[in-house]
């Protein structure tokens, strides 16, 4: 199976996406609008194993909550700050329960 890398800038407003293959040929370069919409239109259209990786930041919980069923793995870029002094492991959505990502939206906004 084909491995496509996946970095993905997420801003408030945009998020810009950015693909390779093995060789490192480019295969994506755009940007979007930042929605949830937009996320899956983003990933729905890659094929092969994709491997993403997104950076920490306030989003990061509520990007990766969306875009996991798509994919094959979100790298876990460490703590999220989440505009407070508490943080979350990415890890955790991985194994979430609704909970706790309905938890994780509501604090993201």
């Amino acid at each position: 199976m084909n491995i496509v890398y996946v970095g993905v800038d997420l801003g408030s407003s945009n998020f810009h996406q950015v693909a390779v293959n093995q060789a490192g040929v480019s295969k994506v370069n755009r940007e979007f609008a930042t929605s949830a919409a937009n996320l899956i239109k983003a990933f729905a259209d890659q094929r092969g194993e994709i491997h993403v990786h997104l950076e920490a930041g306030e989003l990061a919980l509520w990007a990766i909550s969306i875009i996991r069923p798509l994919v094959s793995r979100v790298s876990e870029p460490g703590a999220v700050a989440t505009g407070s002094s508490r943080r979350f492991r990415l890890d955790r959505v991985a194994t979430a329960r609704p909970s706790d990502t309905t938890l994780a939206r509501q604090r993201l906004g």
